[in-house]
Formats: structure tokens, sequence, C-alpha cells
């Protein structure tokens, strides 16, 4: 595969979502918590990551754009 044609799958890939594995990574840190029945901890820590990971993900794209 070419690189121009890797580029091109990799928008496709990710056009609703720029960082599939941050989902992931949003998941995990809800999951410990919840699987003892700790919902405010859940939550409260999946918000704080989101929030982390969407300053992360803006720097990255800055980076890359430069």
């Amino acid at each position: 595969m070419t690189p121009l044609r890797e580029e091109e799958e990799h928008r496709r890939e990710n056009r609703f979502l720029g960082h599939p594995n941050y989902v992931v990574v949003v998941a995990e840190i809800a999951v410990l918590p919840l699987a003892f029945g700790l919902v405010g901890p859940a939550i409260l820590l999946s918000a704080l990551n989101v929030l982390v990971l969407w300053i992360r993900a803006r720097a990255e794209a800055r980076a890359l754009r430069n």
C-alpha cells in the first residue's frame, strides 16, 4: 500500500472518532470502580479522563500539523 493510500484509509477509519483507542482508555478507567459498585468515582474519574484525553488529542493534532 502506498503512503498516500494509507493516509486515505486512516482518514476514512477515523472519520467519526479521531482517536478510537481513547474510547477504550475511557472505558478502562470506568470499569474498575464499577466492578466494585462505585458509580460516583467511576463517573468522576471518567469525566476527568475525558478532559485530559481531549487536551492531549488537541495537542497531538497540533503537533502533527506542524
